[in-house]
């Protein structure tokens, strides 16, 4: 029954596009806190961050219709940037590998923009916390009951962790405010 209950906190927490706890900060205090088996539960956290993050870019993509116009031909200005570069696609591909932003920010961005395939972006993201969350639980169990432990989580906490969130939010909504593309008239002169 605890790691339904995993199940359901991992997936409802990663629904959220911003200001969620992060993942790995629930795992490890769902393996310290209850003695949950790390290994089942970094496998089912990494099913239920990514089926959420695929709902929640899936349902970012329903909503961008509810913006304007002008917003919406910036972000397929941009996906056409991003899809038509193979060096562009890579790139992007491994930052949701191994980013060190947060996901759920990276996930309404790609959500917003409609060229972006998803469902790639999901098995990258997918692989790689298999790597971060395995390292952050065992190296978590490592510390837990030092000094080190207690200071990683107060620092998720403080105004700077906050802070950072804010200004990720903000870079999502600044996509769709740059142009992305030139008038043909402009490209003439």
């Amino acid at each position: 029954m605890e790691y339904l209950w995993a199940f359901i906190i991992i997936f409802g927490e990663n629904l959220m596009p911003a200001f969620g706890p992060p993942t790995w900060l629930v795992l490890v205090y769902l393996t310290l806190g209850f003695g949950l088996d790390p290994v089942a539960l970094i496998a089912m956290a990494v099913v239920a961050a990514s089926v959420a993050h695929f709902i929640m870019a899936h349902a970012f993509r329903r909503f961008r219709f509810k913006l304007p116009g002008w917003y919406r031909t910036n972000l397929e200005n941009l996906g056409e940037k991003i899809v038509g570069r193979s060096a562009t696609s890579w790139g992007l591909f491994l930052l949701f590998l191994w980013s060190p932003l947060s996901s759920s920010q990276l996930f309404v961005a790609a959500g917003l923009i409609p060229q972006i395939r998803i469902t790639p972006l999901v098995v990258a993201f997918a692989f790689g916390r298999v790597f971060t969350y395995s390292g952050y639980v065992y190296g978590a169990t490592s510390f837990a009951g030092t000094d080190l432990g207690k200071s990683i989580i107060s620092e998720m906490t403080s105004p700077l962790m906050i802070f950072s969130q804010v200004v990720l939010v903000v870079g999502v909504v600044a996509l769709g405010f740059i142009r992305w593309s030139r008038d043909v008239s402009e490209e003439k002169q």
